[in-house]
């Protein structure tokens, strides 16, 4: 059954990467309870590296062959010592923000799936050559506070990361016609990190997750306004990749922006009461990050300003690169 909920308020990045999180890798294990032909697509998924369950239908041959032996996977580990400044990258232009959005949400199993059925919302500049129209967000959290995100810096995991998918609309109809073309999708990232005050603009994400905590449980929220979702969204880093679920198509633009969401424990724990089935006894959804691909000669670019004592960031790595440019005295 679908609820709908009104909600007028706004999300909230207010820090930077300050706490790099733990300092383990480590890799969870999925739990296969039913002997049934639906082990041929968790086994599907194992082999391609995922740890996450997914109500996706079977993978085709392809699909499996992109996630294994891809050259341009995502997550990555971030390594700021490689990071490559480039002035040619300016900030991201947020359009729409402002409206009220209508937005399903779906307890899909591997995610909580946040769709955009009323609203438009673009972005453009920055890294990217056309206009991006948000489709959805995509929830990713630990069941500890030291792992949680996909993209890791410096090999530090975060509690969590939010993830937000748009497509080309300058070239294609929708998110589906997107996904497997040619600079289909644009994914915009920001970590999760733990704080001791409750944050009130999560108030929307925590709502959703209490009204579907079982496996295909729906919820409407209606009146997000998203004005301040990327209050500062001029620095990022940026790199080519895929989708981190299958099909895992490369075919995604990733812009890590240098911004935090303050989440509180209590919040954290509404999150990992979601489960992957219908049942209170199933596997939590906590955990469903896929573990970090190798780079394969990508470069990694920022427009982080490091050695500026005014950058909000006092993250710095101890060697800068520079990326050349023709016109550039």
């Amino acid at each position: 059954m679908t609820h709908w909920e009104s909600y007028i308020s706004s999300f909230n990045l207010p820090y930077c990467f300050t706490d790099r999180g733990a300092m383990y890798l480590r890799l969870i294990q999925m739990r296969l309870t039913e002997i049934s032909l639906l082990i041929w697509s968790t086994l599907l998924l194992v082999i391609a590296g995922f740890t996450e369950a997914t109500d996706r239908p079977l993978m085709q041959a392809e699909d499996l062959t992109t996630c294994k032996h891809g050259k341009r996977q995502s997550p990555i580990d971030i390594v700021t010592d490689a990071l490559i400044f480039d002035l040619s990258l300016h900030p991201v232009k947020l359009h729409g923000a402002d409206q009220q959005l209508t937005i399903s949400v779906e307890n899909a199993g591997h995610d909580l799936l946040f769709a955009v059925i009323f609203g438009v919302i673009t972005f453009s500049g920055g890294p990217l050559s056309y206009t991006y129209r948000l489709s959805e967000m995509r929830l990713k959290f630990g069941s500890s506070s030291d792992r949680g995100s996909e993209h890791r810096v410096n090999s530090f995991a975060y509690p969590g990361e939010l993830q937000l998918y748009a497509y080309n609309s300058d070239l294609y109809q929708s998110f589906a016609d997107a996904v497997d073309r040619p600079n289909g999708i644009a994914a915009f990232s920001s970590m999760l990190q733990m704080s001791t005050e409750t944050n009130k603009d999560l108030m929307g994400i925590v709502m959703a997750a209490e009204k579907t905590q079982f496996l295909g449980n729906k919820f409407h929220l209606k009146g997000i306004e998203l004005q301040a979702l990327f209050p500062a969204i001029d620095e990022y880093m940026t790199y080519e990749g895929s989708l981190p679920f299958p099909s895992c198509a490369e075919t995604v633009t990733w812009i890590i922006l240098n911004r935090s969401i303050q989440i509180s424990l209590k919040e954290m724990k509404v999150l990992r009461q979601l489960r992957t089935d219908k049942t209170l006894w199933s596997t939590s959804m906590a955990d469903n990050f896929r573990p970090v691909n190798p780079l394969n000669n990508r470069s990694v670019r920022t427009n982080i300003r490091f050695a500026d004592s005014e950058s909000v960031c006092e993250y710095r790595p101890s060697i800068s690169y520079f990326a050349s440019h023709p016109f550039q005295t």
